[in-house]
């Protein structure tokens, strides 16, 4: 066994972190698909703990009309001869707001998430994996690492090649868990070398119980190449891998640089993928870049948008606020999002790219008396994040607001955000 003072913390907090910030989807999911464009939009709220909520729809830029709850939470949009609507909710949970204002080519359905199931996530339970790795290239001082959604593994040494016994803690029931083998000094991540990522199918989790498992050899590995970094820009890119029931995930490559390579999972298979998720911010965290990019294996290559330039959006300071500079000319823009967060409320809002035409300011609207909610005061300090959503394939909400579980091998998207704080009634702020 490794000294306790050096079992691989760092390592786990990597990939408890990592994965936390994308498992935790926030949002829902939508697409008109192909042939005629919708003539009424549906819209679906989860609101799996009853918490409450309000609904309002606009067609074309008419006036905004709410809509009686019903238990079905489907809620339907009838547009006439328009293409343009907004639809928006109020959940009364946490006092969030959101705003989609789109047209039925770019988005024919959507989903607000105002409450998920009740429960929390699903208790765990001591297991044990037996895992022969004398086939993966492993050295006696390596370690074994087991990740998957809701698996609790902090990594074992390997003291025997033939069985490593990694207990963990993990969910009930049959489930795809990642194996990785690794190299390194587990309190640096950066120095740790990925030997071997395989995925063992449906392992049966019970209360106590155990399971044998020898891994195959290691596969090779996949290059990653990051265009067009931004000067002073820094981040750490990292590669996941995602099994086909969403359960076996994580980390099998990172780099610092804008080249580097991760290690190829045995196993792999179809409706499995590979995501690149990288971050990159100035130096302040004013100005960002996000990519998620998917694959099925191989090499995998991403251009960044340039990001915002300094002052490029004003926000008019107002409880409503007005977003002016929006104006990307880039082919694969998609939307813009704003995300307005004080003590009193959370706004979140997107406007496509064809509702807003020609325009490039968006008036955030006053709702207030048709949903019932608390606008910021006067004074209140509010946090502003402006997003530019870049991709060349369809409009798909799901990925948007970062559901993993939405995820394809054709997972295609960039987003550009600027941040910063206004006071309501204050005046003007710039971003970034």
């Amino acid at each position: 066994m490794l000294p306790k003072s050096k079992r691989p913390k760092a390592w786990y907090f990597l990939f408890a972190v990592a994965l936390g910030t994308l498992l935790a989807a926030c949002g829902g999911q939508g697409g008109s698909g192909g042939g005629q464009p919708p003539s009424s939009i549906t819209l679906t709220v989860q609101d799996s703990q009853n918490t409450g909520y309000t609904v309002a729809f606009q067609v074309g830029n008419g006036n905004w009309t709410a809509q009686s709850p019903n238990p079905s939470h489907t809620y339907t949009l009838n547009l006439g001869t328009q293409s343009k609507y907004g639809v928006a909710v109020y959940c009364n949970q946490n006092s969030s707001l959101h705003i989609i204002h789109a047209t039925n080519t770019e988005l024919g359905n959507a989903t607000v998430v105002c409450s998920s199931p009740a429960g929390g996530p699903p208790s765990l339970v001591p297991y044990t994996l037996n895992l022969n790795v004398s086939q993966t290239g492993a050295q006696i001082g390596d370690i074994v690492f087991v990740q998957g959604s809701g698996v609790s593994h902090s990594g074992t040494p390997v003291t025997s090649l033939s069985n490593v016994q990694a207990s963990i803690q993990a969910p009930e029931g049959t489930q795809d868990i990642l194996i990785i083998v690794a190299r390194g000094d587990p309190d640096n991540p950066s120095s740790l070398q990925i030997l071997h990522a395989e995925v063992l199918r449906n392992v049966n989790v019970t209360n106590g119980g155990s399971s044998n498992h020898t891994l195959g050899a290691p596969l090779g590995t996949g290059t990653v190449t990051i265009s067009n970094v931004p000067s002073g820009f820094s981040g750490l890119p990292l590669v996941f891998y995602l099994s086909k029931d969403n359960k076996g995930a994580g980390v099998v490559g990172w780099g610092s640089g804008n080249t580097f390579t991760y290690r190829q999972v045995r196993g792999f298979s179809q409706g499995d993928r590979y995501f690149l998720n990288l971050m990159y911010q100035n130096p302040s965290g004013s100005s960002r870049i996000l990519y998620l990019k998917g694959s099925s294996g191989g090499d995998i290559g991403v251009t960044l948008p340039n990001p915002w330039q300094a002052a490029a959006l004003s926000v008019d300071g107002n409880a409503h606020p007005t977003v002016s500079g929006l104006n990307r000319t880039e082919p694969s823009l998609k939307a813009y999002g704003i995300d307005l967060q004080g003590s009193e409320l959370h706004v979140l809002g997107l406007v496509t790219k064809g509702w807003l035409g020609s325009n490039t300011s968006y008036v955030v609207p006053n709702l207030s008396s048709v949903l019932t909610y608390t606008p910021f005061a006067s004074g209140s300090r509010v946090s502003a994040s402006i997003l530019a959503v870049f991709s060349p394939n369809a409009l798909d909400l799901g990925a948007t607001n970062l559901d993993p579980t939405t995820f394809t091998a054709n997972l295609d998207f960039a987003f550009i955000g600027a941040n910063g704080y206004y006071t309501v009634g204050g005046g003007s702020i710039q971003l970034p």
